[in-house]
């Protein structure tokens, strides 16, 4: 299943469950390796307020997030998510995408929320 995914998106809780609570280490750059080992062409780990992590054959990345006052999380992933989604399928490499799905995901934690909260290409562009 893994081996279909490209990326195989997940979190840090969702990254420790995949790889079963074995000891894989504390670094989000560690479980990002393992997690490509075990077949996804590339792999992105969000991190919160860290911004995220990509992996793939060219090594692994980390992509800072803007800083900004966190109101409600609810929807950061989903819009994150969304947006990474929506960079790749114009064309752009895995760690612009990212980059970009953080900004968006930083935006998305400024108001209360879920789909309230999603900004738009505009709101992201200014932060």
């Amino acid at each position: 299943m893994l081996a279909a995914c490209d990326p195989l998106i997940v979190n840090e809780h969702e990254a420790k469950v995949i790889l079963g609570g074995s000891a894989v280490g504390d670094s989000p750059e560690d479980w990002a390796r393992i997690l490509l080992a075990k077949g996804p062409r590339s792999v992105v780990v969000t991190l919160g307020a860290e911004g995220a992590l990509v992996a793939s054959a060219e090594g692994v990345r980390r992509v800072p997030s803007v800083k900004v006052s966190a109101v409600d999380t609810t929807g950061a992933g989903d819009s994150f998510t969304a947006a990474l989604a929506f960079r790749l399928g114009a064309g752009e490499s895995l760690a612009e995408a990212a980059a970009y799905a953080a900004r968006v995901g930083a935006v998305t934690v400024t108001s209360e929320g879920a789909q309230a909260s999603f900004p738009t290409a505009a709101e992201v562009a200014g932060s």
